[in-house]
């Protein structure tokens, strides 16, 4: 079984984290691919999984506040993120 696991941030890749322990107790030969929309997906990494995005950490931590925030975050690279992920969706499985 292949399976996909997307999240939004950090505490949705703890929750996906906790999901896919879950499942390799039921389905331990299950191939399983991490794919956070945001953050780095740290939680990933601590359960021997790559991330198949690559994504900056941005100083807003995902909630864009006020525009310096905003501003902060495009220098961090908040647009190259935004293009990669739609171009990853986009393509055919």
């Amino acid at each position: 079984m292949r399976i996909l696991v997307v999240s939004n941030g950090f505490g949705e890749d703890q929750i996906a984290c906790n999901l896919i322990t879950a499942l390799k107790e039921v389905q331990p030969n299950s191939t399983i691919t991490a794919c956070p929309l945001v953050g780095e997906g740290l939680n990933y990494k601590e359960l021997g999984l790559t991330p198949i995005l690559k994504n900056p950490s941005l100083p807003s931590g995902g909630f864009i506040r006020n525009p310096i925030t905003l501003l902060k975050d495009l220098k961090a690279g908040l647009v190259d993120q935004l293009l990669s992920t739609v171009a990853f969706l986009l393509e055919p499985l």
